[in-house]
């Protein structure tokens, strides 16, 4: 093994078009194992485009788990029996970074007050630039819409928080809100927060990182199996980030009926996301401090031929495998039922950013 020419990527003792004998090479890796500082390796023509693929690669998963590893998730309640999503607070600090801080609803709604009308008309102006607005939608509705909003981001960004995950029940229990938060989920995910429903703190850690690991992540759910597109239609309550929607159609803005929280109707964001390759990844809580990464690469068809669906969906081809297989492999994976989407095959970013991680990587392709 011999690297020629060989970039500044080990210290002085290597410089750009010097070359390196792998006695060097082989000590400095030996030494950085013993460390446990060195998780991953590349090795190739440092000139080659498949050279700089993997590294950019690699350094979007550090760039990921850096930002993980000192993030701040806020949780507004918990949906009881669902045994998939939650995990110890201490174990998830310790092993993936984030703090998991939960809070009650109340902060919120004294926000809400504090928002002034020139800022909740400053937030419609931009949903109406951004989506093509329902003619039935209510401006009072829409309003509200935004107040919350502009509350919830008030309260991530000034108490440092990177994410955060609402309980639709905390909203709904607690007497003072008229909607849930579809709205204010969809603009913050577009703006670079991560969010998981139902208090699934581990989907809304993998959001955060997932941002930064390759931009606008997308928080879903595999909805159904549709055996005769053999494709899984993706989609969640109605909240979802329009900036993964499909090119040249502009996310729509709708009076959507809606009872769960026992609220009034929420606008929702409706959208079906841009046809292509897409990274699907789940964290997987698996109890005493250890955690799994499953992956699934597919493609996004070209289809959005359900009209009652009012809320972001899309299908969803398994690159090699029947939707019944993926199916199976995924229960047996213990991949969990909510989901962080990147477009793209991200696949490799995932694996390193698993390693880095020290935690395991299943790949389901």
């Amino acid at each position: 093994m011999h690297a020629a020419s060989a970039p500044r990527l080990v210290g002085h003792h290597c410089r750009d078009n010097e070359p390196a004998g792998d006695h060097f090479l082989q000590e400095w890796v030996d030494a950085h194992q013993v460390e446990q500082v060195l998780n991953h390796r590349i090795t190739g023509d440092w000139k080659s485009a498949s050279f700089r693929a993997q590294l950019i690669d690699w350094s979007c998963a550090a760039r990921a788990v850096t930002r993980l590893r000192t993030s701040r998730i806020a949780t507004f309640g918990q949906m009881p029996g669902m045994g998939d999503i939650t995990g110890d607070p201490n174990d998830i600090m310790r092993v993936l970074g984030p703090q998991v801080d939960h809070v009650h609803v109340g902060v919120i709604n004294d926000l809400m007050g504090r928002i002034s009308s020139p800022m909740v008309e400053e937030a419609m102006r931009r949903d109406h630039e951004n989506f093509e607005l329902a003619p039935d939608l209510p401006r009072e509705s829409h309003a509200y819409a935004s107040r919350l909003y502009l509350a919830l981001k008030e309260f991530l960004v000034s108490r440092g928080y990177d994410g955060f995950c609402v309980h639709f029940d905390a909203l709904g229990e607690d007497g003072r809100f008229k909607q849930i938060h579809m709205l204010a989920a969809s603009n913050l995910m577009a703006e670079g927060f991560g969010y998981a429903a139902e208090g699934d703190v581990l989907c809304a850690s993998l959001m955060v990182a997932g941002h930064s690991i390759a931009g606008d992540a997308h928080f879903t759910e595999m909805y159904a199996l549709d055996y005769d597109r053999n494709a899984i239609l993706m989609s969640h309550m109605g909240e979802g980030n329009w900036k993964v929607a499909r090119h040249g159609r502009k996310p729509r803005l709708i009076k959507r009926e809606l009872r769960i929280g026992g609220l009034d109707d929420p606008p929702t964001v409706l959208f079906s996301a841009e046809p292509g390759e897409t990274t699907l990844v789940s964290l997987a809580n698996l109890g005493g401090g250890r955690f799994r990464m499953v992956a699934l690469e597919g493609t996004i068809l070209d289809e959005s031929d359900l009209p009652n669906i009012e809320m972001p969906y899309f299908f969803l081809r398994p690159q090699s495998r029947t939707v019944e297989e993926t199916a199976t492999r995924w229960l047996e994976s213990a991949g969990t039922h909510h989901q962080v989407l990147n477009l793209g095959n991200k696949k490799a970013r995932w694996s390193a950013f698993s390693r880095l991680l020290g935690i395991e990587f299943v790949d389901l392709t």
